[in-house]
């Protein structure tokens, strides 16, 4: 009996042939599109240039594939940490940890991308709020700093909100999360503090003493004048007795 080949499967080469169309096509769909979440704002690239028109809203966008890229800025309220060093206008080290909370102008993330890329956070925010902490500090005695540390960050928090506004870049709160002297300045302070109180506590006792010596000056003066008041009452009463018997012994001598 003569061997008869198979005939081929023609479905399955039919699949064969379309499978590599359609994973090619699945890639083509999946990189011509980008989702772009609520709080979220995008930039269209074509060939490395920001593509004319405002930001793209969230939603579904297309692009053309190996042309054009969307890149998604987060518009959402963010906070920069940092933890630095400088020095006071006494030549005092402080270590401080600060934080920002800052989010982009919706309208202008373009713009920002056009200018800085889209490493905001090391090429704006933290060279910018390094740079402001220690221009404050270097205004601030170390002892000053330490009762006017609201005033300081408020200071720092308005100066960024001028600057980092021309970066397209909205501040909302800056606040320092710890701000720490070396020890030997902390030990300083604390003598300061004490020696501060035992002087307080030193006025307090003059003042009572003083304000006791008043008071026994005042009742001195008193008791002489009562004295006094006294005497003249008694001189007074002798001279009128005196005087009731001389007229007395006059009217026995007439008679």
């Amino acid at each position: 009996m003569a061997f008869k080949p198979k005939a081929p499967n023609i479905q399955w080469n039919r699949f064969a042939i379309l499978l590599p169309i359609l994973v090619v096509a699945a890639i083509v769909v999946l990189s011509g599109s980008t989702v772009i979440d609520s709080g979220e704002r995008g930039v269209r690239v074509t060939l490395g240039k920001v593509s004319d028109g405002p930001p793209l809203q969230d939603g579904l966008h297309l692009k053309i594939p190996l042309m054009q890229k969307i890149v998604v800025f987060s518009i959402r309220t963010q906070k920069f940490r940092t933890n630095t060093e400088a020095f006071t206008k006494d030549v005092q080290c402080v270590t401080i940890q600060a934080a920002l909370n800052y989010h982009l102008d919706p309208g202008q993330v373009d713009d920002v991308y056009r200018k800085f890329g889209s490493d905001i956070d090391r090429l704006v925010i933290e060279p910018k709020v390094l740079s402001v902490i220690k221009d404050e500090l270097g205004t601030w005695e170390a002892v000053r700093l330490v009762e006017n540390r609201e005033t300081s960050a408020k200071a720092i928090e308005e100066r960024l909100r001028r600057e980092l506004a021309e970066c397209h870049v909205v501040v909302q709160a800056f606040m320092y999360e710890n701000v720490d002297f070396s020890n030997a300045f902390e030990s300083s302070v604390e003598r300061k503090v004490v020696e501060s109180q035992n002087a307080l506590a030193q006025k307090y006792v003059t003042e009572q003493e003083v304000e006791k010596q008043k008071q026994a000056v005042i009742r001195a003066q008193a008791e002489a004048e009562a004295i006094k008041l006294k005497a003249q009452a008694e001189a007074e009463a002798i001279e009128l007795r005196a005087s009731a018997i001389s007229k007395n012994l006059n009217v026995l001598v007439l008679e």
